[in-house]
Formats: C-alpha cells, sequence, structure tokens
C-alpha cells in the first residue's frame, strides 16, 4: 500500500501539522564493499505535532530522500515537500512471550525536503549565514498570525 500526498500542502498539514526540521542521518553508498559516494541519501527527523500512528500522537516522522545534497535548512526550521509518499509496511515482533504479533512500519519517503521559506533557510544562495531567528507559531500552515 502506499498513499501519495500528492504535493498537497492542506493534506500534508492536516495530517503532519506545522513540519519542522530536527536532525538528520546520512547513507553512504557503496559498490563491491567500497564507499562511492559519502552521501547518497539522508534520512531526515521531522517534527510532526498531528500526526497520529496507533496510540502515539505527534512527535517526530523519519522521512529519506535519495540525494547527495546536504540541506540548507535550520534547525526546527519549517520545511516543505517534493513528492511526500507514505509508504507502510508489515512486519512480525515478538511479543516477550515467545509469540509473535503483526506490526504495521510507518515509512515515509520524498524527492526533496526544503525550507519552507527563505527565513528558514541555514544560508542565502551566495552563502551569507541567516541570523534571523526560526519562527514559531507564525505561519501559514497553522493559519495564525501575530
Amino acid at each position: 500500500m502506499e498513499i501519495q500526498f500528492l504535493n498537497d500542502e492542506k493534506l500534508t498539514n492536516q495530517i503532519l501539522g506545522e513540519t519542522r526540521f530536527i536532525g538528520r542521518k546520512t547513507a553512504s553508498t557503496y559498490e563491491d564493499g567500497k564507499v562511492v559516494e559519502e552521501v547518497g541519501s539522508i534520512t531526515f527527523d521531522i517534527g510532526a505535532p498531528s500526526y497520529k500512528a496507533g496510540k502515539k500522537e505527534g512527535g517526530t516522522i523519519e522521512i529519506k530522500v535519495m540525494t547527495d545534497q546536504l540541506p540548507n535548512i535550520k534547525p526546527y526550521g519549517r520545511v516543505r515537500f517534493e513528492n511526500l509518499v507514505y509508504d507502510p509496511y508489515a512486519t512480525t515482533a515478538s511479543t516477550g512471550d515467545g509469540g509473535f504479533r503483526g506490526v504495521i512500519v510507518d515509512r515515509f519517503r520524498a524527492d526533496a525536503i526544503l525550507p519552507y521559506s527563505d527565513a528558514d533557510k541555514k544560508a542565502d544562495e551566495n552563502g551569507e549565514v541567516n541570523k534571523e531567528p526560526v519562527k514559531i507559531n507564525d505561519t501559514k500552515n497553522e493559519g495564525s498570525k501575530k
């Protein structure tokens, strides 16, 4: 089962809430046991306060992007997605008493994760560091204005 949000910002905001960059983990690309690219993909940790999975509400989700470009997003900066896809899969987990149960594991991927606005970038096109503080609760995503 694969659900593609089709770049529908309203639907994405409804399901995930105001999304923010929390962190990232890079993975290298290997061929014949040797590193070919230092960065072959990035798994982003994204804050998603409205996301619900089972009994868990809010928190973070991981989104994998196949890219060799490190993100230009401030910590806790707002983000937007290109071709965000929800692609869950089933597996089994031990119950602790020798039994097993089925589990649905959430999996997200996207073509890109980008700063929501220029204010959410770490640096501009010339490499100048963006010293503007990250805005909290002042976004179109939530419909609130200060």
